[in-house]
């Protein structure tokens, strides 16, 4: 998938930032990610998300808070994991695709 390899490419670009403030992009990608692991049924998709991104769980589980603070990923229920990529999250990757009422993307 497109989508998917634009993901992967966003995410490979976060270390190159230093230590200027992270866009939102780069969480809306990394949200998109670990919905992704949840969906596919990793049973650690924050263990599997820091190997991804070659950084300790601590660093990514943060990063995911973080996420879910700017409004890019969901929260999951009480004592659970998981939380999907939310419709701010998809507009910033540019994968917000409207239904027009009759069902017929626009």
């Amino acid at each position: 998938m497109h989508q998917d390899l634009e993901v992967e490419r966003i995410l490979g670009e976060w270390t190159a930032l230093g230590p200027v403030q992270i866009p939102d992009i780069q969480y809306a990608a990394l949200a998109s990610m670990y919905e992704r692991y949840v969906l596919t049924g990793i049973g650690q998709p924050i263990a599997e998300l820091s190997k991804f991104m070659n950084s300790d769980r601590a660093t990514t589980s943060s990063r995911v808070a973080e996420a879910r603070n700017r409004g890019l990923l969901s929260k999951p229920k009480h004592g659970t994991f998981g939380g999907q990529l939310t419709a701010k999250g998809k507009k910033i990757l540019g994968t917000d695709e409207k239904q027009s009422p009759k069902g017929k993307k626009k």
